[in-house]
């Protein structure tokens, strides 16, 4: 049996470290394939091909009432749920794997998030991972 190297262990270490997942910092949290209430990921772009990554990002942990994303992922993916317009995306579409809001509570205008079960739950906005989006 063939032993590796220490210069060997320690690439393979620092290779392994790098292959982990990102691990949140107090005062964060971490949303995983956020989804509507459909079940269906949720678009990297707020609207229609344009308002992308952090923007729709920052949108995501806003509806979840906190004041902005430190870090996000997404990738080729269908279908996506575009945030903004309520439309479904069916082709060539890409939806966050993982968005890292901070938690401080955002300018949702106060009061906390209203729960929801259903988008009817929700006048005039939808409802995103059991609370009413803004």
């Amino acid at each position: 049996m063939r032993m590796w190297t220490p210069t060997v262990r320690r690439l393979a270490l620092a290779v392994g470290l790098l292959l982990l997942p990102c691990v949140a910092n107090a005062g964060q949290v971490v949303v995983e394939y956020p989804r509507n209430t459909n079940g269906v990921v949720i678009d990297h772009c707020y609207h229609w091909a344009k308002d992308c990554d952090q923007y729709a990002a920052d949108k995501v942990c806003q509806a979840l009432g906190h004041s902005h994303a430190v870090d996000f992922r997404w990738q080729l993916m269908e279908p996506t749920y575009v945030l903004g317009t309520g439309q479904t995306c069916t082709g060539h579409c890409g939806g966050f794997t993982r968005v890292i809001c901070e938690t401080g509570r955002g300018g949702g205008g106060g009061g906390g998030a209203r729960s929801c079960a259903t988008d009817n739950d929700c006048p005039g906005s939808i409802c995103l991972l059991g609370v009413c989006a803004n």
